[in-house]
């Protein structure tokens, strides 16, 4: 499973990333989560704004983490 982000930054483009399985369950629309961003994989707070089994770009995707 892979998700379409917006990052909490002025940049207007979404960001693909894998779903972890044990969050596999509990994704959703909207929901807030932590992704790994840029060369220094530094977290960045997110929102999932689409749900994907098939990723629209063939790159190496990072994983996500819930925000707690």
């Amino acid at each position: 499973m892979y998700v379409n982000i917006v990052v909490l930054l002025p940049i207007n483009q979404t960001f693909t990333y894998s779903v972890p399985e044990e969050l596999q369950s509990k994704i959703c629309l909207g929901m807030r989560v932590l992704a790994p961003f840029g060369e220094n994989n530094r977290q960045l707070e997110g929102v999932v704004v689409g749900l994907t089994d098939t990723p629209e770009v063939f790159a190496e995707l990072r994983g996500l983490r819930s925000k707690p």
